[in-house]
């Protein structure tokens, strides 16, 4: 975790009030799989998920425990998002905490995180849109600090990859939709039904 600890120092600063407060408010409702509502809400499928039509998640998987993008699947993803705004604009990004010991989490939020507690803990923090990237963080963290949301300050859009869901869920605006659709190898649908 030490490689952890360092990573987060030298990428991640604390996230601006109003964005903690939005995180915080939205979680604490615990309520939809994204926290407002966007134009367009685009879902892409982990390896292995199938659509179940009428049921309350439209997606699962046969096994809960492997439900992660693939490395394919969020290089395509981080190379659309991060072609959507100025490579230096700030992002946040909200880590699982689930599973982190005591010690591992004071570490972390000693290295810049916050903690943000609603049904499950979360650590979130700032960084540049160019360090942001699904695939960008899971090769520089900790396998444990797989990112679960990333949304630029300007919440144009957001990406909703919750712990415990065996796909990711994208709200934005037509244009990016559009490129998330088209994208080969990404396995991406538009939303169907409720997301908010």
């Amino acid at each position: 975790m030490a490689v952890a600890f360092n990573s987060i120092r030298e990428s991640f600063f604390s996230s601006q009030a109003s964005e903690r407060e939005f995180f915080a408010a939205w979680i604490a409702r615990d309520e939809g799989f994204l926290p407002q509502e966007f134009p367009y809400a685009v879902a892409i499928l982990h390896p292995g998920t199938v659509e179940v039509p009428g049921g309350d998640i439209p997606y699962l998987a046969p096994n809960p425990h492997d439900d992660d993008l693939d490395d394919e699947q969020a290089a395509v993803l981080d190379q659309i998002i991060g072609s959507s705004a100025p490579e230096e604009s700030t992002c946040n990004v909200a880590f699982y905490g689930g599973f982190m010991e005591e010690e591992e989490e004071a570490g972390l939020i000693d290295a810049g995180l916050d903690r943000v507690s609603g049904r499950l803990k979360y650590l979130l923090g700032a960084t540049l849109l160019a360090k942001a990237g699904v695939l960008v963080l899971r090769e520089s963290l900790d396998l444990l600090l797989e990112p679960s949301y990333i949304w630029p300050d300007s919440r144009e859009w957001f990406v909703a990859s919750a712990p415990d869901l065996a796909f990711t869920v994208v709200g934005c605006q037509q244009e990016l939709a559009q490129r998330l659709l088209d994208a080969p190898g990404l396995d991406s649908r538009l939303w169907q039904g409720p997301v908010t």
